[in-house]
């Protein structure tokens, strides 16, 4: 075999703004060339060029560039030649859970006067005064809420609160407050690590409400529907694993332990309940929830009767569910 020289190398070497046909190709004969000479020290120092070769993918901006206008709250997606080819969204940077509205477990109807003080509506928002509500027009695909005179809060948990400067911004009429303090859209504040924060909303209408970590309002952070119901699943779940529960009695008194575990973990133990008017219970009763953790619970049935076939038949309308909220 013919030993390869330098002048031996095959032009043009690999570079930046070449394209990535030609750049490719370039690297390929260039690799090629190297590894197949004997010259000692070309080829203990292969590892090195190639990594320089790499460096070179990695910085070298070519074709071109997508339109920037609108692109606020995205990121530049460059492919391993260091082609700029889109724009993607940054995830993840919304303190707000549900904040246009989408996800509605507790089945709230828009207008109903709340019985207390706190009480929840549509996930993570609750109307602050007693007898006031929450109105809301739209769909699962977002919705525009209208906000009362007591005004309607979210609790941000403090472990989603790294600390330092925050910003806001919403759609609509309503009034911002954050921790008590008049906040207008894109005004900019001070977060704790670690601490809990209180957004609220008052008088006025407001949807895509946004908290993010800056001093720049980006675009509102528009999630996968699944992935907003489980962040709101780690406050409140409501469900029914089964139509019916069956289990042998071999004494009245005996007890069946029917496991129900969370969708999700949530932020911590629940109060639990189950919601059964109308069930069909056939020689046995429900008992209560027990040992209940931030994963799931028991629900404890009571037989009533010695029988092969003791059993609860839930209906439309019964569940299961689990509260972990913050109203502070």
């Amino acid at each position: 075999m013919t030993t390869p020289v330098i002048t031996d190398f095959p032009l043009p070497f690999p570079a930046k703004g070449q394209s990535d046909t030609d750049f490719n190709n370039n690297v390929d004969a260039y690799l090629s060339w190297l590894s197949g000479t004997n010259v000692s020290e070309l080829q203990i120092a292969l590892p090195w060029v190639q990594a320089r070769l790499e460096e070179v993918a990695a910085t070298a901006l070519s074709g071109t560039l997508p339109d920037i206008s609108a692109q606020s709250g995205k990121s530049l997606i460059v492919n391993y030649l260091g082609t700029a080819v889109a724009f993607a969204p940054l995830s993840g940077r919304n303190l707000i859970i549900n904040g246009s509205g989408r996800i509605l477990q507790r089945s709230y109807v828009s207008g109903t006067a709340t019985a207390v003080a706190n009480q929840f509506t549509l996930d993570r928002w609750f109307v602050v005064t007693s007898g006031q509500n929450l109105t809301f027009s739209g769909n699962d695909a977002g919705r525009t809420m209208t906000a009362p005179a007591g005004g309607v809060s979210q609790v941000i948990s403090g472990t989603n609160i790294v600390g330092g400067t925050y910003v806001i911004n919403w759609t609509g009429t309503a009034t911002a407050t954050v921790n008590g303090v008049s906040r207008a859209k894109g005004a900019t504040f001070t977060l704790t690590a670690s601490t809990n924060a209180t957004v609220r909303f008052t008088g006025g209408t407001y949807t895509d409400a946004q908290i993010e970590l800056g001093t720049i309002a980006t675009a509102f952070e528009r999630m996968d529907y699944g992935a907003e119901l489980i962040k709101c699943q780690r406050y409140y779940w409501r469900g029914l694993h089964v139509e019916s529960v069956n289990f042998p009695s071999y004494a009245v008194g005996s007890i069946m332990s029917f496991t129900v575990t969370w969708p999700v973990t949530m932020r911590a133990v629940p109060t639990v309940a189950a919601w059964t008017p109308g069930a069909v219970a056939t020689n046995c009763t429900i008992s209560a929830f027990n040992e209940a953790t931030a994963h799931g619970a028991r629900l404890l049935l009571v037989s009533t009767l010695i029988t092969a076939n003791a059993n609860i038949t839930f209906v439309s309308g019964n569940f299961f569910e689990a509260i972990a909220r913050q109203t502070s």
